[in-house]
């Protein structure tokens, strides 16, 4: 599905987005490695979410 599985690169994070709808709404991801997700989450207390930002926050067709 990805180049980086053809040429068996295991990335720490990879960044995807038109494909996941089609391009009909807006909407990206980001893909992470294990270890990369284990040092934000263990970083913050438990309390806390792992921030991020919206970039298609304004967008009609997105959700609030």
């Amino acid at each position: 599905m990805f180049a980086c599985e053809h040429e068996r690169v295991m990335p720490d994070l990879m960044t995807v987005a038109k494909g996941l709808t089609a391009g009909y709404a807006p909407m990206g991801a980001v893909l992470m490695a294990d270890a990369v997700y284990s040092a934000i989450a263990d970083g913050a207390g438990e309390e806390l979410v792992i921030g991020h930002g919206l970039t298609y926050s304004g967008h009609p067709s997105a959700p609030p």
